[in-house]
């Protein structure tokens, strides 16, 4: 049965075209493929049209400048991972989707190897994996003719890159750690998201001897029901046990403008700004005179560059943002001020207008000076709102290298669901929980961004498991998972901690 055609529009004006022949014909193919974006030279996604029909995609674009294509791939054990295209200019013929999602894999893979071979030689066993990567691409681009075919060897080559990618990326990530030890460097702080203290002593002790540090969300909806009344009940058991167990404390994040952060009364103030500053820096003043030297770090606020439970325009964010650190600081001069950032690739400008990237958001603010003392990123994977598609490890360490040439240290706020848990771990359910990364996989990715000079902190940032997320280091009724333990071996055997 033929299907028929898909708009998605984004934007207006005369659109310029670049066309692509794929194998994305189902409705999960289809699904994923409707979350691609276009970026430019400035890396900021374009707002773009789809048309998505039978084995063609046809993204549109106010503008006529070459781009690269982001799309998800599902990785052939289920997992889903963005690969990106090389720059593409248009053309009167269409590119093959799978071809140049290959060959865009290939060509990063090769600039990375490129200018590692000045200090490590590649192995033999690498070289004939990269061998068969450049085998099975040549494949593909031979035999365009025959798109089953193509798309096949297309799909081993991109299969073959991603394992070679994660190898190395791990064995490099080794040495990088090693070096910034032996050069006097300081270790990365590692800790967990505690919104309440586990009941059991055995989770509460696995916790205790694997982090050195523990987060403390504050939500002002929870904390502020009604109008300049404050209930602070919820944080002040896990900020004690933490201070108790000897943990640096990361206070926050203090402000999020997203529905379930802002208070149902609130809403009455949506049209007046400036009743909205006053309440707003009412409550951070309240949170900074009762922990103020309590905690370790303040995170003043996160992903105020994304999302907004209010219609605000991005130069009122950008004050409420500079307004935030402005009243901690004239209650606290001292404690160091972290403000996150999610969807760090930027991606959600494809399907709104917005006017700063998310690296763009958070450059104005440290040029600025408005005192902010380390940039925090929140990398939580997957295709919910507010999260972003899992990037290969090129990809993060291009991102890393990006972030921080702002000079400031960065504090990693990590998340992603675990895959193919056993029955126990799921409280009983006898279904896995579908295609997440496995533990080790987990434990090789905080490895990977431990290894950047920048990082000074990483934060899992969910501790248990929801109905709506399986992402936490425990189930949803408080049994541990193999996570915490490849978690715990990572921190004692390769990061020293």
């Amino acid at each position: 049965m033929r299907r028929g055609c898909l708009f998605l529009k984004r934007g207006s004006g005369q659109m310029g075209q670049i066309r692509f022949h794929t194998s994305y014909v189902n409705d999960a193919e289809q699904h994923r493929l409707r979350r691609c974006y276009m970026v430019g030279m400035e890396g900021i996604a374009w707002e773009r049209e789809l048309r998505i029909s039978e084995k063609m995609l046809v993204v549109g674009r106010s503008t006529h400048e070459s781009g690269k294509l982001f799309v998800p791939w599902l990785r052939a054990d289920g997992v889903e991972v963005i690969l990106a295209t090389s720059n593409l200019r248009e053309q009167e013929v269409a590119y093959h989707l799978e071809v140049e999602l290959a060959r865009g894999t290939l060509n990063r893979l090769r600039n990375y190897l490129s200018d590692r071979e000045q200090f490590f030689e590649l192995s033999s066993a690498y070289e004939t994996l990269l061998n068969q990567t450049h085998q099975c691409f040549l494949n593909a681009v031979l035999s365009t003719d025959d798109p089953e075919t193509s798309q096949r060897h297309a799909a081993d080559s991109i299969e073959t890159a991603l394992k070679l990618i994660e190898l190395v990326l791990l064995e490099d990530a080794g040495h990088a750690v090693e070096a910034r030890y032996q050069a006097g460097g300081v270790k990365p702080l590692i800790g967990i998201e505690m919104p309440v203290v586990p009941q059991s002593e055995q989770s509460q002790q696995q916790i205790d001897e694997t982090f050195n540090t523990v987060t403390i969300p504050f939500n002002w909806r929870t904390l502020s029901p009604d109008t300049d009344k404050f209930n602070f009940n919820e944080i002040d058991g896990p900020l004690n046990w933490a201070l108790h167990h000897d943990k640096k404390i990361i206070a926050g994040p203090l402000v999020r403008l997203t529905d379930d952060s802002i208070p149902e009364w609130m809403y009455l103030w949506e049209s007046d700004f400036t009743a909205f500053q006053n309440y707003l820096m009412s409550y951070v003043s309240e949170v900074i005179r009762r922990y103020k030297d309590r905690v370790h770090v303040w995170h003043c606020a996160a992903g105020l560059n994304s999302t907004t439970g209010l219609r605000f325009s991005e130069e009122q964010v950008v004050r409420i943002a500079v307004d935030v650190v402005e009243a901690i600081r004239r209650i606290d001069v001292n404690t160091p001020i972290v403000m996150s950032f999610d969807m760090p690739w930027g991606g959600y400008a494809a399907d709104r207008r917005t006017d700063l990237s998310p690296l763009q958001f958070a450059e104005a603010l440290v040029r600025g000076d408005i005192g902010l003392n380390g940039i925090g990123l929140e990398l939580n994977f997957g295709d919910g709102h507010n999260e972003c598609g899992l990037y290969d490890g090129l990809a993060i360490n291009a991102l890393m290298n990006r972030w921080s040439q702002l000079q400031l240290p960065l504090v990693l706020s990590v998340a992603t669901e675990s895959s193919h848990l056993p029955a126990e771990e799921l409280g009983g359910s006898a279904d896995s929980v579908g295609a997440g990364l496995g533990s080790k996989e987990v434990a090789n990715l905080l490895m990977v961004l431990a290894s950047q000079g920048a990082t000074q902190a990483i934060l899992w940032n969910q501790l248990n498991d929801t109905s709506e997320r399986r992402a936490g280091l425990y189930t949803v009724d408080g049994h541990p998972k193999s996570m915490i333990n490849d978690i715990q071996r990572l921190c004692k055997e390769q990061l020293g901690i």
